[in-house]
């Protein structure tokens, strides 16, 4: 049963058509607003309320068939008021439970050298500082790939690429990374 289908028969009252739709996009929604947002917990309820204004909304819903593409323009607009409103109090995300840098280790060489502990922290500070600068295309996929563990397969199949495509993003973001990291190295 497609999309349009289920939006029918969810208009009509038919509740579990659109469990149905949830159990359908829901894996791709969580990870479109995981590659877009930093923190998990944060992504988690884009998409928690993205599914919500969707079912509120559907009757507003022009083209039935578009139900996915509709669904992520939700979440992708609270992404951005998200963002707005982050920017508005000044809390580097960095600064968040789930991406504070961990400066306590029980490798017995940190505490035999704060001073390279204190050096590749401020590093991975930087790091961070440069993916969130990254554009919004390069940071989803490369977080998708080195924080969530995806595989490409993955990838391709949430974001409705393919896989070359999820391959040379990867490979622009890891570039972009590079260069800018030499940049930030060679200042110090």
């Amino acid at each position: 049963m497609g999309d349009d289908q289920l939006v029918e028969r969810t208009l009509a009252g038919d509740n579990e058509a659109f469990e149905t739709l949830i159990r359908h996009w829901s894996p791709r929604l969580l990870a479109y607003a995981r590659g877009l947002v930093p923190q998990s917990v944060v992504a988690e309820d884009i998409a928690q309320e993205s599914l919500l204004r969707a079912y509120r909304h559907l009757a507003t819903l022009q083209q039935p068939n578009q139900f996915g593409p509709w669904l992520l323009s939700i979440a992708h607009r609270l992404i951005l008021d998200w963002r707005k409103a982050k920017a508005r109090s000044e809390v580097a995300w960095l600064d968040s439970d789930t991406r504070e840098i961990q400066s306590t280790s029980t490798d017995d060489r940190n505490f035999q050298n704060p001073q390279l502990t204190c050096e590749k922290n401020e590093l991975q500070r930087i790091l961070y500082e440069q993916i969130d600068g990254l554009p919004d295309e390069l940071r989803q996929v490369l977080l998708m790939r080195y924080f969530d563990d995806l595989s490409y397969d993955e990838l391709a199949g949430l974001l409705g690429v393919s896989k070359a495509t999820v391959n040379a993003r990867l490979a622009k973001a890891r570039t972009l990374l590079r260069v800018r990291m030499t940049g930030v190295r060679s200042e110090r």
